[in-house]
C-alpha cells in the first residue's frame, strides 16, 4: 500500500493519518508495504495533468494496490477536492514499480 498526496502536475508523497478506504481487489494474502519501501521500488511515476476547465491545483490522497508484477491494480482517492480525485486515480494507474 502506498499513501500518496498528489499535487496535479507535481507529485509529492505524504502519509495522512485518517481511516483508509478498503481496496476492492485486495486478496487475503495482500501485504502492506511502507511508503518508504515503495518509494525505492518506483520505476515510473508519470506526471498527472490537471483536468480540463482550469480548476485550481490541489492535494489528493490516494491509496494504491500494486500487483506482484509492479503494475498498479487499483487506486482510490480518499481526500482532496472532488474534481481532482478522478484525474488523480486515473494518473496513478499509469505508474509502475519494480517487483
Amino acid at each position: 500500500m502506498r499513501i500518496l498526496a498528489l499535487v496535479l502536475g507535481v507529485v509529492s508523497v505524504s502519509v495522512v493519518a485518517q481511516s483508509m478506504p478498503e481496496l476492492k481487489t485486495a486478496s487475503p494474502g495482500t501485504i502492506t508495504v511502507s511508503q518508504n519501501v515503495l518509494l525505492g521500488m518506483a520505476e515510473a511515476e508519470p506526471d498527472i495533468p490537471a483536468p480540463q476547465g482550469g480548476s485550481q491545483p490541489g492535494v489528493v490522497g490516494v491509496r494504491v494496490l500494486v500487483s506482484k508484477t509492479g503494475a498498479v491494480q487499483e487506486a482510490i482517492a480518499y481526500s482532496g477536492p472532488e474534481e481532482l480525485r478522478k484525474p488523480a486515480e486515473d494518473g496513478v494507474m499509469g505508474w509502475s514499480y519494480r517487483p
